[in-house]
């Protein structure tokens, strides 16, 4: 029995070290998702501002239109 355990030692330690590469790996895809999804709400916020521009131009290009000469 002692014989069966000290066989289990290295593949428990081998088990151990790829959880840990594992967890590292979690962390760094969570990092990378988190790092995207600040870029897209950037990019968000950019494209709304953009419109906003876009809206207040055609409103003063209405203007313009309607004003009498």
């Amino acid at each position: 029995m002692e014989k069966k355990a000290s066989n289990l030692v290295p593949g428990i330690e081998v088990l151990r070290e790829e959880q840990a590469k594992i967890s590292v790996l979690k962390e760094a895809e969570w990092q990378r998702i988190n790092a995207e999804v600040a870029a897209l709400k950037c990019e968000t916020q950019s494209l709304r501002a953009y419109l906003d521009l876009l809206e207040y131009n055609i409103e003063q290009m209405r203007g313009k239109v309607q004003q009498p000469e």
